[in-house]
């Protein structure tokens, strides 16, 4: 009744992508997308993710879509600014893997 992908790749030398797309084959809509991109430096880490989702109602009147953006600054040993996806990345892709817990050569 659904398609669920969700990714986190390495993109280049401390970038990395996520992405996850959920969709419902019954009602031929996507329930929720997600994209994101991810910079570690080492000392630093930055995300920027953005996030659609639409629930499914029975009419028209009762269904809803919301967009979020998240933009996240994290400075090892400090602390972190901005609003976290992390806990949504998480749940939306499986194994997803913290950035900023990997170290940069």
């Amino acid at each position: 009744r659904q398609i669920d992908l969700g990714v986190q790749w390495p993109i280049a030398r401390q970038w990395y992508g996520v992405a996850r797309e959920n969709y419902s084959i019954v009602d031929r809509k996507a329930l929720e997308q997600l994209v994101g991109l991810e910079y570690n430096d080492g000392c630093w880490t930055a995300r920027v993710v953005v996030k659609r989702t639409n629930t499914l109602a029975t009419t028209i009147s009762t269904a809803s879509k919301s967009t979020g953006i998240f933009f996240q600054l994290e400075l090892r040993g400090l602390g972190s600014l901005g609003s976290s996806p992390t806990s949504d990345l998480k749940l939306a892709i499986p194994g997803y893997s913290n950035i900023s817990d990997i170290r940069s050569n």
